[in-house]
């Protein structure tokens, strides 16, 4: 029983580290505002600036804010929250 917990202990800790190493490189490269540039009507920079505020994606929420409200997330995640996609899901049942 001991080296199962032991076993199972290290699994999670290399699934938290592997997780967390890849959260910084993921959030500094991809630039979330070009999903909302592509639109049609074309919205504005404060509208753009508003959504993505909403889901802490805004540039000037600090990189380790994110990452702090990212882990602590997993106790009250939305599910889904993405406009289109509940609202698909909601609409297919």
């Amino acid at each position: 029983m001991r080296y199962v917990a032991r076993k199972a202990g290290g699994w999670l800790l290399m699934i938290a580290v592997a997780t967390n190493a890849t959260y910084f490189p993921t959030s500094w490269f991809p630039d979330p505002r070009s999903n909302n540039q592509e639109l049609r009507p074309a919205r504005s920079e404060e509208q753009i600036a508003r959504s993505l505020a909403r889901y802490n994606l805004g540039p000037g929420a600090p990189l380790v804010r994110r990452w702090r409200n990212w882990l602590t997330a997993g106790g009250r995640w939305r599910g889904g929250a993405a406009g289109r996609v509940a609202t698909a899901g909601a609409r297919s049942w």
